[in-house]
């Protein structure tokens, strides 16, 4: 089976199923099934299978997805019993009887599951008329040669809504309002409590075998239906009668086993490589309440720390305020092309209308034109916008951390400037403030973080450590909290800019690992939960990271699928599990997602491109051209963006570090220079700089501004 056709199987699947189910094609699947509880639909990899026959395979176990519903009873009784609690129902309790209980329990739900879908999609009845005749032609049901009035009760039912408009299939009178019953179930509590009646009659019937099937004989009208596979595996090689059970069981749904049976022998491919096999990963929830530090406490904590070093604070709180005010200029061009755009915006989304009222001056026109309406002006509702930044905190970031931090206080003070509410979160693995060497805490905790979800064991769901997201900048704080949450933070890159210098922060301010990982995941519902308590239209997520993530174990084969709350996704090689993750979140939240990363100056920008770890390309060739013109724009302007198909952000800048931002006032750099000459000369060097300055800036508006 080709790619292609796989691709465009799933994308069936997902469009019948009106939902992002996870659609795997599994080599060791020797049938077509739905696990209704993890959202999963497995698919063998069929060989020499025609269109209808496949897509009457996904139609049915489609069909599942959306109509047979899953409950804790349901879900308990399948790690006891391996099969449905109506099952359980039905069989009254008795072990011995309720697999096959469970049989007849899915012979009455296929034909309501069936019917349904192909109410549902009328296309899809072509398919399974098609494919049943197929298969009957081929024997399938393995029912040649046999007198199909001594074939079992539930096997005929099951011959009747599967192939009955191509066999006829005899039923008494008595037995066809049972047949009636199950054509006219609508809800899968009929299903149970028709079964049981089914169960009842066959149990007396097929063991004593007292009926005629003379009296009546019925041909189904129209079209069949089929059974590519089951809820949970239902079928058993046990003795159908219960063995000396004084209450034996009704014979069992055999043509079904034999069904399924011949779908494994003539069309799963045996022969696809084991080392194949697919890697699945599910991301759990996380606790937000527990990993989500308040601004507040971080203060109280800067606070109890600025104590023991009072001169190390006074100095960050003096050099903020100064660095505040050295970026008024950057800040104000920001704000200014961020306004302008919204203005252009609301211009496109104005109009004018004329009112039906008359306007007095114009009418003395009216020998002239029928113009003399009076117009208004209706401007519709622009876009609210909103930021939440996601910083970087680990060691890896020490040689860049001032730089990084600095161009963030930048883009906070530009929200506040233009009143639109943010959020900062810094990501780290210290989670306490017990001490300057407090990391993670116990791995017994872990469920104190994240919330696993519930599914079948293959899922790998142990892939995200312990971390915090510390609220380092808000729109909900004080300008005076504002200020002083920036001295603090000017005070802890001093500490790594002095080389270590000696200072007490606040445990949780050390750099630490990387849980990048852990912050891509949980941020999917920090940026949903902001999105909502604002009522904003866009939210930007911006990161400031070097990537590189650590404590996640998470592959990224060309056969591994990735799962969280109904939305899969298979992944390739082709991308970092970085650019994987941001692709998660930038579906899940439908937001965009921009990076800022500031680079070490001694450090090329063909050495990092080409860094497998660090890389955008994950080791893979650049080409020459376009590195060529990352690095003249790098070495030139300080800055780059990362090159197309490199990552799944919408965005990526690349800043040189040792290099910020900056305005040049015009006045200032001419003033200064006394000759015509000297002053033509710094005029054009400033505008040079200038320029270079806003385009990055100008890029950097434009994509958060557009709706």
């Amino acid at each position: 089976m080709t790619t292609a056709i796989k691709q465009s199987k799933s994308l069936l699947s997902k469009l019948l199923a009106s939902e992002n189910i996870h659609v795997i094609h599994d080599a060791e699947a020797k049938t077509a099934s739905f696990d209704i509880s993890s959202r999963v639909l497995r698919l063998p990899v069929f060989k020499d299978m025609s269109d209808e026959l496949y897509d009457m395979f996904v139609g049915h176990e489609v069909s599942h997805a959306l109509y047979t519903p899953f409950t804790d009873d349901d879900a308990k009784t399948i790690k006891e019993h391996g099969c449905l609690h109506g099952a359980f129902v039905i069989a009254e309790g008795n072990l011995n009887h309720i697999q096959i209980a469970h049989q007849y329990l899915n012979v009455v739900e296929d034909a309501r599951i069936e019917r349904l879908i192909k109410s549902k999609f009328n296309g899809l009845r072509r398919d399974f008329y098609i494919g049943y005749r197929k298969l009957h032609d081929k024997d399938f049901f393995q029912i040649q040669g046999e007198n199909i009035e001594e074939v079992s009760f539930i096997d005929r039912i099951n011959l009747f809504f599967k192939i009955g408009s191509i066999l006829e299939i005899p039923f008494t009178d008595e037995e066809m309002v049972f047949v009636e019953m199950v054509e006219n179930t609508q809800s899968f509590d009929d299903v149970i409590e028709v079964t049981k009646k089914i169960w009842e009659y066959a149990k007396e019937h097929d063991n004593n075998k007292s009926s005629s099937y003379a009296d009546f004989t019925v041909t189904k009208q129209g079209d069949g239906n089929e059974k590519g596979g089951i809820v949970v595996d239902m079928t058993s090689d046990g003795d159908p009668s219960g063995g000396n059970d004084a209450n034996p069981a009704p014979a069992s749904a055999r043509t079904q086993k034999n069904f399924d049976d011949n779908v494994k022998k003539n069309f799963v491919d045996e022969e696809t490589p084991s080392w194949n096999e697919p890697e699945y990963y599910a991301f759990p929830d996380p606790i937000l309440e527990n990993i989500i530090v308040d601004y507040k406490i971080v203060l109280e904590e800067f606070c109890q720390a600025s104590v023991s070093s009072p001169d190390a604070y006074v100095k960050g709180a003096k050099e903020g305020i100064e660095f505040v005010k050295e970026s008024k200029r950057v800040v104000n061009i920001l704000a200014q092309e961020f306004m302008t755009k919204k203005a252009a915006k609301d211009h496109q989304r104005s109009s004018i209308n004329r009112t039906g009222a008359i306007d007095t001056v114009q009418m003395m026109n009216y020998n002239f034109t029928d113009d003399i309406f009076k117009r208004v002006k209706i401007v519709k509702k622009g876009k609210s916008h909103g930021l939440v930044f996601f910083l970087d905190m680990s060691g890896s970031m020490s040689g860049v951390y001032e730089d990084t931090v600095k161009q963030l206080i930048q883009l906070v003070l530009f929200c506040e400037r233009v009143n639109i509410p943010f959020e900062v979160y810094g990501f780290t693995t210290r989670l306490d403030n017990t001490g300057r060497e407090a990391y993670i805490g116990d791995r017994e905790n872990i469920d104190s973080y994240w919330k696993v979800p519930n599914l079948p064991p293959m899922y790998n769901t142990n892939m995200m450590q312990e971390f915090n997201l510390v609220n380092i900048f808000s729109s909900r704080m004080k300008k005076k909290e504002l200020l002083t949450m920036i001295g603090n933070m000017i005070t802890v890159c001093s500490y790594y800019r002095n080389n270590r210098f000696y200072v007490t922060l606040p445990s949780r301010m050390f750099l630490s690992s990387t849980p990048l990982c852990e912050a891509i995941n949980a941020g999917i519902d920090v940026v949903r939960n902001f999105k909502a308590k604002y009522n904003l239209d866009i939210v930007n997520s911006i990161f400031l990271t070097d990537g590189e993530p650590t404590g996640c174990s998470i592959g990224h084969g060309s056969n591994t699928y990735y799962h969280k709350r109904g939305y899969t996704m298979k992944y390739d090689t082709r991308y970092t599990i970085e650019s994987n993750m941001i692709k998660m979140f930038k579906v899940m939240t439908g937001m965009k997602a921009i990076s800022f990363f500031v680079n070490d100056s001694k450090t090329t920008l063909s050495e990092w491109v080409c860094d497998a770890g660090r890389g955008e390309n994950h080791g893979k060739r650049v080409d020459s051209t376009i590195l060529t013109a990352m690095e003249k724009s790098y070495v030139k302007e300080g800055w780059t963006t990362s090159f197309k198909d490199g990552t799944m952000y919408d965005q990526k800048f690349i800043l040189r570090g040792n290099r910020s931002v900056e305005y040049v006032d015009i006045d200032e750099a001419i003033s200064s220079k006394k000759t015509n000459s000297a002053i033509c000369n710094n005029f054009i060097k400033a505008m040079n700089k200038n320029t270079v300055s806003r385009v990055m800036l100008n890029r950097f508006v434009e994509l958060i501004a557009k709706d």
